[in-house]
């Protein structure tokens, strides 16, 4: 495999045993330049190629199958911090979808072409048209410094943080009436929206998932 030279990479997602792309930035000191950066192998690893954005770097990026994906990336644009951009040809194109002035998110993860989450480091932003128009959701129970989150379907989902908690959701991240004083809840307690769970059983499910998550192999991928 080819080294890269002044590249630094902050996301990786592999499809199966061929397909896997790598996303991040390439700094050029000589021409004192930042771009972003993505990198496509079809053959196992053997082979990459560097599709170059114009966009000063990848912030995170998720694939639903071979051709159609999203990433998030940093805007110089002026009055933007950050965009949202799709592929339809497997990362060889990418169409400019969004622009935003908020702070930039961390995460980003799609279940099909039309529902997806953006995630930030207290809260998460939602989509059911493909990432043209999102809707806040804001934890009830809070959490900073979301680190990694992972949604199964449209509904079901979990997200941990710095601080320790682990929050689930089973209506696709609706706010919910749960209350953040009461962090131990019933392991068979059902309710809607992101909550606090720290039973043995949602921990080693929330690790899986992060761990999972961390190395951006999808639900459907796995087994490909």
């Amino acid at each position: 495999m080819t080294p890269y030279t002044g590249s630094i990479f902050e996301s990786v997602q592999a499809y199966n045993d061929k397909v896997c792309w790598i996303g991040g930035y390439n700094a050029s000191e000589s021409a004192n330049t930042i771009y972003g950066v993505i990198l496509k192998t079809i053959d196992g690893g053997l082979n990459w190629q560097k599709i170059v954005l114009p966009v000063p770097y990848i912030i995170d990026f998720d694939f639903i199958d071979l051709n159609n994906g999203w990433l998030v990336a940093a805007d110089s644009t002026p009055g933007y911090t950050w965009g949202l951009w799709k592929t339809t040809d497997g990362g060889l194109t990418w169409t400019l979808v969004n622009r935003f002035s908020t702070t930039e998110p961390v995460l980003i993860d799609f279940v099909n072409l039309n529902v997806g989450w953006i995630a930030f480091s207290t809260y998460f932003i939602h989509t059911t048209d493909g990432g043209n128009t999102w809707i806040d959701q804001e934890p009830k129970d809070s959490i900073s410094g979301i680190s990694s989150m992972y949604f199964l379907d449209e509904l079901h989902g979990y997200a941990v943080g710095y601080s320790g908690k682990i929050l689930y959701t089973n209506n696709g991240g609706y706010r919910n009436s749960m209350s953040s004083e009461n962090p131990t809840p019933p392991s068979n307690l059902t309710i809607g929206g992101f909550q606090v769970g720290i039973t043995a059983f949602t921990i080693f499910i929330a690790i899986f998932i992060t761990t999972l998550k961390s190395k951006k192999l999808r639900r459907n991928k796995i087994i490909n």
